[in-house]
Parts: structure tokens; sequence; C-alpha cells
């Protein structure tokens, strides 16, 4: 399947969630030029449901094969797992070039891979987002910001930029570099994936994504905000995903401070030599008060 595109998402339960979010991906997807030519794959890792999951899955693989051509995978785990292993399981059984990382608590309308697929090839090895709304009641894309970008704030702690705020806010339909982007909807070339060593699995189900985008950052990559592409997200959906959520949250600080001591050590080092950064990634960055 070289060139092709993967994608994966993890479930665990709210069956409901998945039944809308393969009702809208198929036929957005279906709906558009055929992304890449060497075809499309879906890897579902199941992680011990005990809802009606399953068998939705098995309707959802008829959906998929009829709709789209497309193969879909599911792996079921022996144990119960997180989002950050689970997707690196996934992507270990990947056969595209490049990977679509979702959240299965999300809604599509046709329109939002392509930009994001054409951002990943004008900028290179990267990590790229997109803009994310509240869904409407109905099952269809709201009018209010979930994530327009991401930053982080005076403590360290990574936030979404204009949450809350109208979904056609003008700096949150523009594309840019950011330092991160929420990982509920990343497009990512699978060769940066592996290189990256994947999600840390220190993280369970909170502040992986801010992780890896840090270490892609300083492994010399970008992350990329694709403000054309835009997707409903629920946001908070999994089941018991805030039991560590504290504890995650101090790692990822202490991890973070030493990764930017790093990064600065670098831009001080490259300044001395004369050098500058490709891309202006070490400028500082309006808002957040950081490199």
């Amino acid at each position: 399947m070289s060139g092709g595109l993967s994608i994966l998402v993890c479930v665990r339960n709210r069956a409901d969630l998945t039944r809308a979010f393969f009702g809208t991906l198929v036929p957005s997807i279906a709906g558009e030029p055929r992304p890449t030519r060497g075809g499309v794959e879906i890897l579902v890792y199941d992680d011990l449901s005990t809802d009606g999951t399953p068998e939705l899955l098995g309707e959802c693989r008829e959906r998929c094969a009829g709709d789209l051509g497309a193969e879909l995978i599911v792996v079921r785990g022996a144990e119960q797992g997180c989002f950050g292993t689970n997707m690196n399981a996934l992507a270990a059984r990947a056969a595209g070039d490049t990977l679509v990382l979702l959240n299965n608590d999300m809604l599509f309308e046709p329109g939002w891979l392509g930009p994001m697929l054409r951002t990943l090839d004008r900028h290179g090895p990267s990590i790229v987002g997109n803009r994310q709304v509240y869904p409407a009641p109905e099952r269809a894309l709201g009018r209010v910001l979930n994530h327009g970008g991401g930053a982080f704030a005076s403590d360290l702690t990574p936030v979404n930029l204009y949450d809350g705020l109208d979904a056609d806010l003008a700096p949150a339909t523009r594309t840019r570099a950011m330092r991160f982007v929420t990982g509920a909807c990343w497009v990512v070339g699978r060769a940066l994936f592996n290189e990256l060593g994947g999600f840390d699995p220190v993280f369970r189900n909170g502040f992986e994504d801010a992780d890896l985008c840090l270490r892609a950052e300083t492994h010399g990559a970008g992350v990329w905000y694709c403000g054309e592409s835009v997707v409903g997200h629920y946001g908070s959906s999994t089941p018991g995903r805030f039991g560590r959520h504290v504890r995650d949250g101090l790692q990822l600080e202490a991890a973070r401070v030493d990764l930017t001591e790093q990064t600065r050590a670098r831009v001080a080092a490259a300044r001395r030599g004369g050098h500058r950064r490709r891309h202006g990634r070490w400028r500082r960055t309006a808002g957040n008060g950081r490199r």
C-alpha cells in the first residue's frame, strides 16, 4: 500500500458516538477526490468495549468496503490500554505512508481532509491539526470553536486557542505554525511518527499530543494548524479518561520544561554562530510568551 492513507481511531464503548463518527466519516471521504493513489485503509482499536461496539464495527466494515473500497481492520487488546498506546499499536500495523489519527467523538463534512493533506505536502515532515467546532444538537457542525490551534499558558499548561468563540473567527481560519495542535484530528507521515517513537506511554488519555508536538519541534519537524479544515469534536468523551489526568499533567510539565531548556540552549548556540532557524520557529509566539 505504498503511498496510501491509514486512518486510525480508538474506541471504548460509546457505540452512539462511533455510529455517528462512521456515518459522517465515510461520506465525507467518498465525496472527495481520492486523497491518495495508494488507497485507504481504516484501523480501529477496540479497547475492550462491553456495549454494542463490536457488532457495530462489523456493520461499519461492510459500509467502508462498499462506499470507499477501504478495508476496516479491527484490533482488540487483551487488556485495557489508553489512547497513546492503542494508537501506537495501530500505527505499527498501518500500511499507508500517511497516518490520519482521529477520536471517535467527531463529526465530518466533505472538504476537511484535502486541506490537511496539502498542508503536509507543502511543509514536509510535520504534524498537522485543524479547526474544530462543538457539534450542534442535530449531529451537525456547530458555530462555536472547540480548538483553533494550541498554545502554552504561563504555567506551561497546554490550552486550546479561541475555545468558545465564533467558528469563523479570523485568526482561527488561518493556516500557520503552532507549538501544538490537539491530537483529536491529526495528519502525520508514518515515517515521522515512527522516528519520534509514537506517543509516550507515560501519558494516559491526556497531554500525549502536546508532548509529541514538542518532541517533533526539537526533532526539527513542523507543527501546523490548518484553518481551512473543519470538523466537529465533542471532546473528553472517553469513559474514565480523567482518572490520571492531574498526574499526567505534572509529568508532562516536567518533560516540557526540560525540552524547552534544550531548545533555548540550541537557539542561543545558533544565534552565537550567526545562524537562523528555518521558518522562524523560534520567534516569540504572540499571546503565550514562549519562544
